[in-house]
């Protein structure tokens, strides 16, 4: 015979297994499942047996899987298991980034264990389901680990993680996320998450930090104040103490200065090098709820953490409180008294990065050049600002997660068909030229050419930086009505490097022009440039 699975000369009476059939492999080394199959109950129990999925095909076990002996590889194809797991010998199962494993059914009680096998990537999988609606139905993840890659969805079931699940994320598109988590469904256990943001070097044992040669604080946090409501930044002293623990409800701004390959106490050259960051604890599910007097979720309030209440127009920064992307445009419309923006410092934008603002009612961010979008990242920190109110609302909740993995991508798609300008601020660095700040003005007589909710505010940068200069308001974003022939619309620059060369790049190729003629005036040469439409515009200009 073959080794082909789908070969029916292989199985005795010659007739291929279906669901009804038990499944019994007693002798070979290598199978493979070339279509798609299935059985009844199915028994692995010969030394070195690998049955191995090929890739796109899939295998169906209606009852029992019991591997006494060989590994069941999922390999690139679909495993779904219908019913319990018997790990009676050393058999084990085996993945990789594009498996597929469901376990469905409707039986209750204790599925089983999941043992992978153990080293390099076995005990990998692409996706992952659990959906078995029975009464109290669970399973439990063997002691070899289960690491995600993909999208990890569940619907009904308890997983108990034992410590052993990983969510990887080793590239932007490879990482690691959970759907929204049905109201029949839970995790038990410790998860850890990793964040892939681009590594042994010494270790400060009094703080837990990598020891530098500064010694300079690298982790902050912006926290409210329980008695003025005011937002205050302060640093995060330690890592390495009993009550040192991360909140999945705060964000912080960390300088990561390379990986532990690098010792940074001797040498900073090699600090720009990949890093992946990992945190381990459990996960949260459900709706999360903040407001000035704490943050609610799981049936819990934390009242440590809280909204902006001293200043209505003022800034809280909050973390994703979930490992998935989430929607801010559908978050804004659920939560109350915020502005239509959010903020969040882009590490990509010029030679020290920038803050770049995402507007939900104009579908735009301020810099075109940023992957900043509707979707906030998982393991992401962001700004809200009151809408001219002290009683602000957040409300995150499992439907607002968007975990298609095109969503973890740097592309920035924009569906609005609005008139828009962009323009950037770059600088000329030695024979490198960089994009320092950007502003983005989007068109329509359904806006208000006063400062209004349409509107996004402006966050300083340490140098560098362009804004909107609106009757004084300085703005990131800005919605006006249509263009008239009297209109003037005001850019600033400030905080610029004496001697530096820069240049303002105008893009129009959005603009609707309604019969009128863009020019740029500059007040410090009274000079005027008229602005072609359909193109960019560089306009190169040096501080002196």
């Amino acid at each position: 015979g073959t080794s082909n699975w789908n070969d029916a000369n292989n199985w005795n009476p010659n007739i291929l297994p279906n669901s009804l059939d038990n499944v019994t492999i007693n002798t070979g080394t290598s199978i493979s499942i070339t279509n798609a199959a299935s059985s009844r109950n199915l028994i692995l129990n010969s030394p070195g047996l690998v049955l191995t999925i090929q890739a796109g095909n899939s295998l169906i076990v209606e009852d029992k899987v019991t591997l006494t002996d060989g590994i069941l590889n999922i390999n690139g194809g679909t495993l779904i298991l219908n019913g319990t797991i018997a790990s009676t010998g050393s058999g084990t199962f085996s993945g990789s980034t594009s498996s597929s494993l469901t376990i469905g059914g409707i039986s209750g009680g204790n599925i089983g264990t999941l043992n992978m096998t153990p080293g390099g990537t076995n005990n990998f999988m692409g996706n992952f389901t659990l959906s078995r609606s029975g009464t109290d139905a669970s399973v439990t993840i063997g002691s070899n680990g289960l690491v995600v890659t993909g999208i990890m969805t569940l619907a009904n079931g308890t997983l108990n993680t034992g410590g052993n699940l990983t969510l990887r994320s080793s590239s932007i598109p490879l990482t690691g996320t959970i759907a929204p988590v049905n109201d029949g469904a839970r995790i038990n256990g410790l998860v850890t998450i990793e964040r892939f943001v681009g590594t042994p070097g010494t270790i400060d044992a009094a703080t837990g930090f990598d020891a530098t040669s500064s010694g300079n604080k690298s982790m902050y946090s912006m926290n409210i104040n329980t008695t003025t409501g005011a937002a205050v930044w302060e640093s995060v002293n330690s890592t390495n103490q009993a009550n040192d623990t991360l909140s999945a409800f705060k964000a912080y701004r960390i300088s990561i200065r390379g990986n532990r390959l690098n010792d940074l106490s001797v040498n900073t050259v090699g600090m720009n090098t990949l890093v992946v960051l990992r945190s381990k604890g459990t996960i949260l599910t459900g709706p999360v709820t903040f407001n000035t007097s704490g943050v609610t979720a799981n049936g819990g309030t934390n009242t440590a953490i809280r909204l902006n209440s001293a200043d209505p127009v003022g800034y809280s920064m909050i973390g994703n409180p979930y490992p998935s992307p989430i929607n801010w445009e559908i978050i804004k419309d659920s939560s109350a008294n915020l502005d239509n923006s959010y903020y969040v410092f882009d590490p990509n934008m010029g030679t020290t990065g920038a803050y770049v603002t995402y507007n939900a009612a104009l579908h735009i961010n301020s810099d075109n050049t940023s992957a900043v979008n509707k979707y906030i990242q998982p393991g992401q920190g962001f700004f809200i600002r009151n809408n001219n109110s002290t009683n602000p609302i957040l409300r995150i909740e499992e439907s607002h997660k968007a975990t298609n993995v095109a969503n973890l991508t740097n592309v920035f798609r924009t569906t609005t068909t609005l008139s828009k300008m962009y323009f950037n601020l770059t600088k000329k660095v030695g024979v490198d030229t960089f994009n320092m700040d950007g502003n983005a003005i989007a068109f329509s007589n359904t806006f208000n050419n006063a400062v209004s909710n349409e509107d996004a505010g402006k966050i300083a940068n340490n140098s560098d930086n362009l804004a909107i200069n609106k009757t004084g308001t300085f703005l990131s974003i800005e919605g006006r009505k249509i263009p008239t022939v009297s209109d003037t619309i005001s850019i600033r620059v400030w905080a610029l490097a004496s001697g530096g060369n820069y240049q303002l790049k105008i893009n129009l190729r959005d603009f609707s022009s309604n019969g009128l003629q863009p020019i740029l005036l500059d007040r410090f040469t009274n000079t005027q440039t008229v602005l072609p439409f359909n193109t960019n515009t560089v306009y190169p200009f040096t501080v002196t």
